[in-house]
């Protein structure tokens, strides 16, 4: 990965506080339903999947941590920052579509509630665009292969 640009880091500063406000609101979503008495997780976590399909919390779980971890890794210059961010933009979309058509949702598609998701997603899609924009293409000579760390 190239150096670190002011428009790359304003990019992730956005994309890493825009995913930050969505782990903070999946944190709150997991401590509602914790047991006020017990205050235990696991009783938490269990009324958690019974609550919401398996498939919207991988998504979400999954969509939160590419979504903080491409800005961080874009920090590090890890060129693996991609990868997460397009990761981060495709687990959104695949959320969206699957609480529309098995969630019945629909109210969100014609409410226009569905702007800032969009919002959101141009934001990531062109931060993942930037990235891989400015991925380095240097291969070591002696093989076409690039492991983690190699130059």
């Amino acid at each position: 990965m190239k150096k670190l640009t002011v428009f790359g880091v304003i990019l992730a500063v956005i994309v890493l506080g825009l995913y930050a406000r969505e782990a903070y609101e999946l944190g709150s979503l997991i401590f509602n339903y914790t047991d006020p008495l017990t205050h235990t997780l696991d009783g938490a976590f269990n009324r958690l999947i019974n609550a919401y399909p398996w498939w919207w919390l991988l998504c979400s779980f999954g969509t939160v941590i590419c979504g903080v971890l491409a800005p961080v890794l874009y920090f590090c210059r890890s060129v693996h920052s991609i990868e997460l961010a397009f990761s981060a933009f495709g687990l959104d979309i695949l959320t969206f579509v699957l609480n529309a058509c098995f969630r019945q949702s629909w109210m969100t598609v014609f409410a226009g509630n569905w702007l800032p998701q969009i919002f959101l997603w141009l934001i990531v899609l062109v931060f993942a665009g930037y990235l891989s924009g400015r991925k380095d293409y240097s291969y070591s000579s002696q093989s076409g292969w690039r492991f983690l760390g190699s130059r």
